[in-house]
């Protein structure tokens, strides 16, 4: 696991998107503290910088979100 600190501007970006339905789907909306992405910490590495380089692309194609799954530990 490990902790990120990103603009609240890349939550609007699709990408982000996917990854809040997939917190959502796992830990709900009802959890305290900070907001847990259940996705391996590699995998969000390479989105933040599509988002960091303001690259739309959409993710499904370009990289595998398999490691993104609400049956993976929380990172």
């Amino acid at each position: 696991m490990k902790r990120f600190i990103i603009p609240t501007e890349y939550l609007s970006h699709r990408a982000f998107g996917i990854l809040l339905r997939e917190a959502e789907e796992e830990f709900g909306f009802q959890h305290e503290g900070v907001l847990r992405i259940p996705c391996e910490v590699h995998v969000f590495e390479k989105i933040l910088k599509l988002v960091e380089e303001k690259k739309e692309v959409f993710f499904i194609h370009e990289m595998s979100f398999s490691d993104c799954s609400s049956k993976r530990e929380a990172r």
